[in-house]
């Protein structure tokens, strides 16, 4: 049978391993570029790098509380953002 994550629909795996956030969701520098480039601070830098790490995946934008707190780390881990800078939800609900 096929893995969820494989089909026409795909979802985020529940736990996803080091390896699947080291592989999918860790940030080249061409998209940190990207990002840079596009807004400013760094909370808006934050969700539209979940934005597009996520889109990158999935091939649309899921509602903001379905994104694994694990991937939203490695994101931040991968950004060297300090824990107390959240994603801005307002660029994410305006997607």
């Amino acid at each position: 049978m096929t893995a969820i994550e494989r089909t026409a629909y795909p979802r985020f795996t529940r736990a996803p391993s080091a390896k699947e956030l080291r592989e999918l969701y860790t940030p080249t520098s061409a998209e940190k570029d990207f990002v840079n480039s596009k807004v400013r601070g760094a909370s808006q830098k934050f969700a539209l790098m979940i934005l597009l790490k996520v889109y990158q995946r999935l091939h649309y934008f899921p509602e903001p509380q379905t994104i694994p707190g694990s991937l939203i780390g490695h994101v931040r881990d991968s950004l060297r953002l300090p824990p107390e800078v959240v994603p801005d939800m307002v660029v994410l609900q305006k997607l």
